[in-house]
């Protein structure tokens, strides 16, 4: 079963409240960093797909997320499941804005 980390990047006033948020979805289990506006996140389902589509449209529409990184993946057993994700042209231009302005 694939295991994905990712570092959520959130409002600093509305770090808690996300927290709590992200921490009712299923699947999903959340560690708080010392810093305001940090939150890790791992999220473990049936399939990459599955949790691109958590990440791309569950956890972007919670108020006060800003930004989702992921930052590990773990595919265990499951080498033989992969499937190819499909990054719409949409997503590509958010990641690459996210990127450039945040250097």
């Amino acid at each position: 079963m694939p295991i994905v980390g990712a570092l959520v990047q959130v409002d600093p006033l509305a770090n808690q409240e996300v927290q709590i948020n992200l921490s009712m979805l299923p699947d999903v289990t959340v560690h708080a960093f010392d810093m305001p506006g940090k939150i890790a996140m791992i999220v473990e389902r049936e399939t990459l797909n599955q949790i691109h589509g958590l990440l791309k449209d569950t956890v972007y529409d919670v108020d006060g997320v800003l930004a989702i990184y992921p930052v590990y993946t773990y595919l265990g057993d499951d080498l033989d499941r992969v499937e190819e994700i499909d990054i719409d042209a949409e997503i590509a231009a958010t990641v690459s804005n996210i990127i450039e302005n945040s250097v």
